[in-house]
C-alpha cells in the first residue's frame, strides 16, 4: 500500500504584536483547482453538478434539505411520529432518480431515468412556510440525532412509491432547518473573519442537515482515476464518482491519488490568487459502507468484478478508527457562510497532517487543546483520578475534532460504536473541553416500553413453560391411575420431553416465520396450535392421541410463542438485560406453581379432561392479550433473522456455551419433572407431590429475577458459572437427603431458584457474546441442541430409578454431577475474558 506522507508543520505569519493571521498561501506550495461542486437537494438522490455553490455552516444551500422515507402509516415506527429514512445501500433504486434545477432555482424536477414513458415531479426548491401548516410532521433519526420535517405531500409520495414499490413519503427540513452533528462535534460560537478560528474557549454544536455526519465530502481526481482503474477495462469510463456522492472535487493534477488524506485545511482564493475567500476543513477519512456498489444505470447491485467496495478494500481500509472499511476522500467543514465557490477557483493546501482524529494515543490536554478549525487556545479541562462511568455513543466514523477517545467496534450495528473514555475524566471537565457527554443512542433504550414487553414475556413464558412446568402433575396421574393400559412409564415420560424438545426442535422454523411475515402472525398461529393441543387432549383415548396433541402440537404451539418473543427483550435493554430477562423468565416458575396446584385441583375434583380444557381457555386469553400488547424494535436492530448462521460454529464461546445448555437442560428436566413422583415415592399423597412441583417453580419465580439481577451487577458469566454450580451441590446435598416431606419442601424451593439458570440468561449470555443481529442465529443454534436433551431427559430419570427404596437416589446424584460438570463447561469462557481484559488493561 503507498505511504501516506509525513504531516508537515503548519506555518504561520505573525504581525509585530504576536496576533495569528491568516497562513501564508506561499508557505505550503499544493495549488490545485476546484474541478466540480455537487449538490444532493434530496438525500440520497444523484447529484446535481453546479457551477456556483454557496457556503453555509449546514452545508452547500440547498443540499439534502429534502429526505425520503418510509411511509410511517404503513410502516409504524416505535415513536408514533418517527420516521425511518431510505438509504442507497438498501434501496438501490434511489439512483434512478436524476434532480434539476431550473434556471431561476425556483423549482426542482425529479426525473426517473428508465422509466417509460418518461416519469417525472416538479416540486419547490424551497417550499413556502405557508405549505407547511396543515403539513404533517415527523422526527426523522440519522446515526441518532434527529431533524423536524414536513411531508411535503400525496403527489410525491405517489410518484417515489410508485417508482419504489415501497410506499414513501418526501419531507423537507423543517424547525431549525438543521440537527446536531452525530457525536461530539462542536466548532465555534464566533468565528473570525476566513480563518473560521475558536474564539476563547465558546463553543456550540456543530449543525447539518440530511447529510450523514458533515456537510461536506471533498475527494480529488487522481483518487477517481485510480478506483476507475480498477474496473474491468470495458467499464473504465463509467462516472464513479457518482458512487460516491461528493461535493468538492479537486483536480489535482499529476499529485498521486488519495493524497487527500493528508489534507488538514484548503484555502480557496478569490481570482486574484491572493485574497482567501473561504477555507475547508479536512477533519475524518471517510469510511465507505456498501452503497458504492451500486450500479446507477440499472439500480440493481454491480457485477462482482465491478463492486467497488471490494476492489477498494484491499488497500484503502487505512482509518484505524474503522479498521474493516475501506476510505474515499474527507468529511470536512467550510466557512464562513455565504461565501461563493467557483468551478475554476484556485485552491491551495494549506495545512497537512492526519485528519483522522480518532487516535488512541491522544490524551485529555489533547482533546481539549486542538481548536476546530484552527489552532486556538488550549480549552483547559480537568481530569480526576478515578474511572469515568460516562460512556459517549457515536457513530463509527463520527466527527470529532479532538481526542481522546477509542473506538470500539460494535458488533450489532453496521454503521455505529461505542466510544468510550479512555482516560479518567468527569461529565464536567468534558464539557468544560467543550465536549457533549451524550446519552445512549435512540437505539439502545434501557426501559421504557420494554418493561410492558417484560410483562407480555412473562405472561407468554408462563403459559408455555407454565403449563409444560405442570407434566408432573399429569405424568403422576397417568402412572398412578394407568389411565390407558398398556402404556410403560418411560412412554408417558416421553410425551413431557416430546413437548419440550419440539418447544426448541422448530426454533429455526419460527425464526424464519418471523423473518418472512414479521413478529405476530407467527405468535398468533402458536397461539392457536397452544389452545387446539390442550382442547385435542382432552378427548385423547389412546396413548398415541396424547403424544401428537399434549407431546407435538403442544411443543409446537409453545415454540411459536416462545422463540418468537424470546429476543424482544434484549432490543429494550442496554444496561439491565439480565434482570428484564430473569423476570420475564420467572414466568416459567409462576405459571408451573399456578399450573400445577390448580391441575391437580382439577383433576381430582372435575376430571383430566376438563382440566385440559380449562387450560386451554385461560392460555388461549393470556396469549391473545400479550400478544396485542408486545411490540419488537426490529425495524431498529434490523437483526439478521437467519434460522442459521454456521459460521459461528466456529466460535469456541459458542460451543462452549452450548455444551452448558444441552448439561443444564438435562438437570433441570430431570428435577422439575421427578419431583412430584419422588416425594409420592416416600409416601406422600398426590396432592403433596403437586405441592413439591409447585414450590420449585416458586423457587423460579423468587430465583430468575434474583439471577438476572445480580448478572447485572457481578459480571454475567460469574452469576451463570456461581448459579449452575449451587443447583449441583443443592442437588447432592439437600436432594439427596430428602426422605421426609420437610426436606423436600426445602429443597423445592432452593433448589427452583438455580436449576433454571440456563433460562434465564442464555438469552444475554449470547447477546454479549454475538451482539444484537447475530442474536437469533446464536439462539436457533442453541436451541435445535437443546432439544435433543429435552426429548430424552426424563425418560433418563426414569430408568435411573431403583426398584426399591431410595428409589430416586441415583436419579438425585446425576442431576448433581450433571450441573457441577455444566459450570466447569463455562470456565475457560471466564479465563478467556479475564486474560483478554488483563491484555486491554496493560494496552492502554
Amino acid at each position: 500500500m503507498r505511504q501516506l506522507q509525513p504531516a508537515a508543520i503548519r506555518q504561520h505569519d505573525e504581525d509585530p504584536k504576536g496576533t495569528e493571521l491568516v497562513p501564508s498561501p506561499f508557505k505550503v506550495p499544493s495549488i490545485s483547482s476546484q474541478v466540480g461542486l455537487f449538490i444532493y437537494p434530496v438525500k440520497s438522490l444523484l447529484p446535481i453538478e453546479v457551477s456556483i455553490a454557496e457556503i453555509t455552516s449546514e452545508g452547500f444551500r440547498f443540499d439534502r434539505q429534502y429526505i425520503l422515507v418510509r411511509d410511517p402509516q404503513s410502516h409504524p415506527t416505535i415513536r408514533p411520529h418517527l420516521a425511518e429514512h431510505l438509504t442507497v445501500k438498501r434501496v438501490y433504486k434511489l439512483v434512478l432518480f436524476q434532480p434539476s434545477i431550473n434556471d431561476d432555482w425556483s423549482e426542482l424536477t425529479i426525473k426517473h431515468t428508465t422509466a417509460e414513458p418518461e416519469s417525472s415531479i416538479t416540486i419547490p426548491l424551497t417550499p413556502s412556510p405557508l405549505s407547511w401548516l396543515d403539513a404533517r410532521s415527523y422526527q426523522v433519526s440519522i446515526f441518532g440525532t434527529e431533524a423536524s420535517a414536513v411531508d411535503m405531500g400525496d403527489g410525491p409520495a405517489e410518484f417515489f412509491s410508485k417508482h419504489l414499490d415501497i410506499p414513501t413519503r418526501l419531507l423537507f427540513i423543517s424547525g431549525s432547518g438543521n440537527r446536531e452533528i452525530p457525536g461530539a462535534a462542536y466548532i465555534p460560537k464566533h468565528r473570525l473573519p476566513l480563518t473560521i478560528r475558536a474564539a476563547g474557549e465558546h463553543f456550540q454544536p456543530q449543525r447539518i442537515r440530511f447529510a450523514d455526519a458533515a456537510p461536506f465530502l471533498v475527494t480529488s481526481t487522481s483518487s477517481e482515476e485510480d478506483v476507475r482503474s480498477r474496473l474491468p477495462e470495458a467499464d473504465q469510463e463509467e462516472d464513479v464518482l457518482l458512487r460516491f456522492r461528493t461535493n468538492i472535487h479537486v483536480d489535482v493534477g499529476s499529485v498521486a491519488p488519495f493524497d487527500e488524506d493528508n489534507w488538514r485545511e484548503l484555502t480557496v482564493f478569490a481570482e486574484d490568487g491572493t485574497t482567501p475567500k473561504a477555507i475547508v476543513r479536512c477533519v475524518f477519512k471517510t469510511p465507505r459502507c456498501l452503497s458504492v456498489n451500486v450500479d446507477v444505470k440499472t439500480g440493481t447491485g454491480s457485477q462482482r468484478n465491478k463492486q467497488v467496495y471490494g476492489l477498494i478494500a484491499k488497500d484503502r481500509r487505512v482509518n484505524k478508527s474503522y479498521p474493516l472499511k475501506p476510505v474515499f476522500g474527507q468529511w470536512s467543514f467550510a466557512g464562513p457562510n455565504g461565501a461563493l465557490l467557483r468551478v475554476g477557483d484556485e485552491i491551495r493546501v494549506t495545512e497537512r497532517g492526519v485528519s483522522d482524529t480518532l487516535d488512541d494515543q491522544a490524551t485529555l490536554s489533547e482533546l481539549a487543546g486542538d481548536a476546530v478549525c484552527g489552532v486556538g487556545k488550549y480549552a483547559k479541562a480537568s481530569q480526576q483520578a478515578r474511572k469515568s462511568p460516562y460512556s459517549l455513543s457515536l457513530p463509527l466514523y463520527h466527527i470529532i475534532y479532538y481526542s481522546t477517545m477509542t473506538v470500539v467496534q460494535n458488533p450489532s450495528s453496521d454503521d455505529e460504536a461505542t466510544v468510550y473514555a479512555e482516560t479518567p475524566i468527569s461529565e464536567t471537565s468534558l464539557e468544560n473541553a467543550g465536549v457533549q457527554v451524550q446519552q445512549p443512542r435512540p437505539d439502545e433504550h434501557d426501559g421504557g416500553y420494554g418493561w410492558v414487553c417484560v410483562v407480555c414475556q412473562l405472561m407468554i413464558t408462563a403459559s408455555t413453560w407454565g403449563v409444560n412446568g405442570a407434566f408432573g402433575v399429569y405424568l403422576t396421574h397417568y402412572i398412578s391411575t394407568n389411565a390407558f393400559p398398556g402404556t410403560s412409564e418411560i412412554a408417558y415420560s416421553f410425551i413431557g420431553g416430546l413437548s419440550q424438545s419440539q418447544i426448541l426442535l422448530i426454533a429455526p422454523l419460527v425464526t424464519h416465520a418471523t423473518r418472512v411475515f414479521g413478529t405476530k402472525p407467527p405468535l398468533l398461529i402458536g397461539a392457536a396450535m397452544e389452545a387446539g393441543a390442550l382442547v385435542g387432549a382432552s378427548f385423547a383415548k389412546q396413548s398415541w392421541h396424547l403424544f401428537l396433541s399434549q407431546g407435538l402440537l403442544f411443543g409446537w404451539g409453545c415454540s411459536f410463542l416462545y422463540i418468537g418473543t424470546i429476543g424482544i427483550i434484549p432490543q429494550w435493554f442496554a444496561q439491565r438485560k439480565g434482570i428484564a430477562n430473569g423476570i420475564a423468565a420467572a414466568g416459567s416458575g409462576l405459571g408451573g406453581l399456578i399450573y400445577s396446584l390448580s391441575t391437580e385441583a382439577m383433576i381430582s375434583n372435575l376430571s383430566v379432561a376438563w382440566a385440559f380444557r380449562i387450560t386451554a381457555i385461560c392460555t388461549a386469553a393470556v396469549n391473545v392479550i400479550c400478544i396485542i400488547l408486545i411490540k419488537d424494535r426490529n425495524k431498529h436492530i434490523q437483526p439478521t433473522q437467519n434460522a442459521f448462521d454456521f459460521q459461528l460454529l466456529k466460535r469456541p464461546e459458542l460451543l462452549l456455551i452450548m455444551t452448558w445448555m444441552f448439561l443444564s437442560i438435562i438437570g433441570y428436566t430431570c428435577v422439575l419433572f421427578s419431583l412430584p413422583d419422588n416425594g409420592v415415592r416416600i409416601g406422600l399423597t398426590a396432592h403433596q407431590g403437586s405441592i413439591l412441583g409447585a414450590l420449585a417453580n416458586l423457587g423460579m419465580v423468587i430465583g430468575r429475577p434474583v439471577v438476572g439481577y445480580f448478572s447485572d451487577r457481578v459480571g454475567r458469566l460469574n452469576m451463570v458459572i456461581s448459579a449452575t454450580f449451587l443447583a449441583g451441590i443443592w442437588c447432592l446435598c439437600l436432594w439427596t437427603s430428602g426422605t421426609s416431606y420437610s426436606i423436600l419442601l426445602a429443597f423445592s424451593i432452593l433448589g427452583g431458584t438455580v436449576v433454571g439458570t440456563c433460562w434465564a440468561l442464555v438469552g444475554p449470555m449470547l447477546a454479549d457474546a454475538f451482539g444484537m443481529k447475530l442474536l437469533p442465529s446464536a439462539l436457533s443454534i442453541v436451541w435445535t441442541i437443546s432439544a435433543v436433551p429435552s426429548a430424552f431427559a426424563e425418560a433418563m430419570a426414569l430408568g435411573l430409578r431403583r426398584t426399591h427404596a431410595p428409589v430416586y437416589l441415583d436419579v438425585q446424584i446425576f442431576s448433581g454431577c450433571i450441573f457441577v460438570g455444566a459450570a466447569l463447561f463455562l470456565i475457560p469462557l471466564r479465563f478467556k475474558k479475564t486474560i483478554k481484559s488483563t491484555l486491554l488493561s496493560e494496552k492502554k
